[in-house]
């Protein structure tokens, strides 16, 4: 037989001469089933509560914040210089039509200033070519002059370089400033391999100057952008692995799965990634040049909907192209 539990009162009483002992008893097995049964019945009570009240209050929350997050998505897609200014949407919130209302100025005014100083800058360079040809041409002509003294000639070629520099540095400025303005739109679809190797002869004769060993492993890939981009995105690879190998080194062109590896001796440690494709940083090179290079590399990569990304190993300047 199963023990079962109960509940028990003992009394006595007395029933005419005599007492007589009177025992309750309440069984204890319903209860505590309905003890069970109550406290589960509220244990998940709360709990559904707690998990509607957590879906309306996020319901509600994500409702409440969508202004923000519509603003915040049309400011991740702005990009200065691209005349695209996100429009802010009107939200029943005063405090996030002041803040659409701030912004849309803030992008105004950014845009404005953006425009005006990159209208300055391809103006300048417009106007300082033909000074500075006629610069060029009159010290061209001082220099050939067989009455000069010899310090004379070497001040007036020192004068020739520098304002040969200067025109170097106002054409890539103007570049630049093409670039950024989109006005190599046209694009079409080439093999790159192709590219490639109708571009290497005419580096041919300075690499075997500077006793450069060049190797190539090519693959067919067809890439889309404009070509004149191309061009100057590879002389500008071109150059800057032959600045920056020593005299006898080595330069390797990979091409294969959409990426183009051009890698080349180091003559000194790794350059710095975080100022590598800045503006007039030069990276170690020498005082010739103008550290805009690199920079147009980055710019024409970046119109052109491509990556390119740089990392040095065992002695070696790599950089790679994606597309």
């Amino acid at each position: 037989q199963e023990r079962a539990d109960f509940r028990q009162i003992s009394f006595t009483l007395p029933v005419g001469n005599q007492w007589l002992l009177f025992k309750v008893s309440k069984s204890l097995e319903g209860t505590q089933d309905m003890n069970r049964s109550i406290i589960l019945i509220s244990g998940l009570t709360v709990i559904l509560i707690l998990i509607v009240s957590l879906l309306i209050n996020r319901w509600l929350l994500r409702r409440l914040w969508q202004p923000f997050y519509t603003t915040l998505a049309g400011i991740k897609k702005f990009r200065l210089g691209e005349k695209k200014i996100p429009a802010f949407e009107q939200s029943p919130i005063d405090e996030f039509n002041l803040l659409n209302s701030t912004l849309d100025q803030f992008i105004q005014a950014a845009e404005k200033e953006y425009t005006l100083l990159k209208e300055f800058t391809e103006n300048a360079s417009h106007e300082l070519q033909t000074p500075l040809a006629i610069v060029r041409s009159k010290l061209d002509t001082l220099i050939q002059d067989e009455q000069l003294s010899e310090a004379q000639s070497n001040a007036a070629q020192t004068a020739y370089e520098a304002i040969r520099k200067m025109a170097r540095l106002n054409q890539s400025l103007l570049l630049l400033s093409k670039i950024e303005n989109r006005q190599f739109s046209e694009t079409h679809s080439f093999d790159f391999k192709k590219f490639v190797e109708e571009k290497m002869p005419a580096w041919q004769e300075l690499w075997q100057g500077r006793n450069l060993r060049v190797t190539r492993l090519l693959e067919p890939a067809h890439i889309e952008m404009n070509t004149h981009l191309a061009d100057i995105l590879l002389n500008n690879l071109f150059s800057n692995a032959t600045r920056h190998s020593p005299e006898g080194g080595s330069i390797h062109l990979q091409l294969k799965d959409h990426q183009f590896v051009i890698s080349n001796t180091a003559s000194g440690g790794s350059l710095d990634p975080g100022k590598l494709f800045k503006r007039f940083s030069k990276g170690g090179q020498s005082t010739d040049q103008h550290g805009l290079g690199l920079s147009i590399v980055q710019q024409i990569v970046e119109v052109s909907g491509k990556r390119i990304s740089y990392h040095f190993d065992k002695g070696q300047h790599i950089f790679t192209l994606h597309f």
